[in-house]
């Protein structure tokens, strides 16, 4: 019976960067390394990179969504306070010809 191999951390970063590179797969690298692409995978994982091909980390994925979320809420704001600006604009005309 065979013994698992044991992989520095070293190891495991380059395999990681190695399948971030976008000419090859996951599989590919696994394969040139000696391993299973499900080490591979596993080792992202835990390195938080996610599954897609573009290196995007999930903790980058996350605080991309929250910004999205408050731009969407100080575009809203935005309108809210140009609507109030133009409203006291009017007001400022109607006022300045009643004078």
């Amino acid at each position: 019976m065979s013994k698992r191999p044991r992989y520095t951390q070293e190891f495991k970063d380059q395999a990681i960067k190695l399948s971030l590179m976008p000419a090859t797969t996951i599989e590919q690298v696994a394969k040139e390394l000696g391993m299973s692409a499900g080490t591979l995978v596993g080792w992202r994982q835990k390195a938080g990179v996610s599954a897609s091909r573009n290196g995007v980390t999930e903790s980058m994925r996350r605080e991309l969504d929250s910004l999205k979320r408050r731009n969407q809420e100080l575009e809203k704001e935005k309108k809210a306070v140009e609507m109030e600006r133009d409203i006291i604009k009017k007001a400022a005309v109607f006022f300045a010809k009643n004078l």
